[in-house]
């Protein structure tokens, strides 16, 4: 476990001290990790990260903007070893939550009259993998396979959204001698916007 709490940062950028001051006027977080292993055929792991930050950032004779930033991300995974059709590899679940992710930012003109305030973001996250890969060794051939779905849900006051995505991987690796080999590998991918 490994808290953090700091007050009065001064954030580095290139346009210090005549343009613009950046800095943190508090910043306080907690980030936890906890990791299981069963004689290497079952794995665990559960974690949170909290967040909870203020940045202060000053456009001289121009503007300034306060920005409070808040969310706790927990999660988990679970993985267990399997032998398919004589390959060796894993299965396993993973959930990722945040919860009451808040960024509110005011703007406030150069005097220091408040020009803006408003909440940009006031919502939750879930996502849900099932995941398995296997690999294969037939003498200089190595080949490797792996598949996950993942499943996404969004809300917020605004609205809520929710999406799915499957993403495979394959690849051949072939030894070419004690020195060499030759790799080929297959993949798609996906982003869910946060």
């Amino acid at each position: 476990w490994i808290p953090s709490l700091s007050r009065n940062i001064g954030k580095s950028n290139a346009l210090y001290p005549d343009r613009r001051v950046s800095s943190y006027p508090q910043d306080r977080h907690s980030v936890a990790q906890l990791e299981l292993r069963s004689g290497g055929d079952l794995f665990f792991r559960a974690y949170h990260h909290y967040q909870d930050w203020e940045a202060d950032v000053e456009r001289i004779s121009e503007r300034r903007n306060l920005t409070r930033y808040k969310s706790h991300t927990v999660g988990g995974l679970y993985q267990a070893n399997t032998a398919l059709l004589s390959g060796s590899g894993s299965v396993g679940v993973e959930w990722v939550g945040r919860r009451g992710v808040t960024i509110d930012d005011e703007e406030f003109s150069p005097d220091g009259m408040l020009l803006v305030k408003q909440q940009l973001v006031d919502g939750d996250e879930d996502t849900l993998a099932v995941f398995a890969d296997q690999q294969w060794v037939r003498g200089e051939l190595t080949m490797s396979a792996g598949l996950r779905y993942d499943h996404m849900e969004q809300s917020s006051s605004q609205s809520d959204d929710s999406d799915g995505q499957w993403s495979a991987s394959a690849a051949a690796d072939y030894e070419l001698g004690e020195s060499w080999s030759t790799r080929l590998e297959l993949a798609s991918g996906y982003r869910f916007p946060g």
